[in-house]
């Protein structure tokens, strides 16, 4: 029915937020991620806000990936500064690879929480505390092994889409 990728409800409250800044601001964009997920972050922005990303890197498989290699296309166009949207739980775990990486970072979350029940039924389990509580636990127990693995190297030197010394990105 859209004629082409689509994103996915996640992500496109993360592309909502990069269209607003950019079109806000007059920013170029960027988008990173595994080649299904570029392709539809890519063409939702096209499509749905008329704000094409200048450059698109559709190959990493995860975070760390996502900041190698948007520095290995980024650098060369003298970009070292960035407003790194990302989902709020994601941003600060995404903002420690993104600026190890070499950028400097300017943090935008996306999917930030206003709404604040007082009541009682703040107190009753509901779906979205439950998504909510996934994202969080997913997040706590990603940024140790983060740590661990920059502290220890084992990423860069097995991982085989980081580009090293020059050599081209498959």
């Amino acid at each position: 029915e859209y004629n082409g990728a689509v994103a996915e409800i996640v992500l496109l409250e993360r592309l909502n937020l990069a269209a607003f800044l950019a079109r806000h601001y007059s920013l170029p964009l960027a988008v990173s991620g595994a080649p299904e997920e570029a392709d539809a972050m890519s063409q939702t922005l096209a499509r749905d806000y008329n704000v094409p990303p200048r450059w698109i890197e559709g190959h990493s498989r995860d975070t760390y990936e996502n900041a190698q290699l948007t520095a290995r296309v980024l650098f060369p166009s003298g970009i070292r500064k960035i407003v790194l949207v990302t989902s709020a739980t994601h941003e600060w775990r995404a903002v420690q690879e993104f600026q190890g990486a070499g950028f400097e970072v300017i943090a935008a979350p996306a999917g930030v929480s206003g709404y604040s029940d007082s009541s009682f039924f703040q107190l009753i389990p509901s779906a979205t505390a439950l998504m909510r509580s996934q994202a969080a636990v997913y997040e706590l127990l990603g940024e140790p092994v983060r740590r661990i693995l920059a502290a220890s190297g084992v990423r860069e030197r097995f991982d085989r889409n980081v580009p090293r010394n020059n050599t081209p990105v498959r």
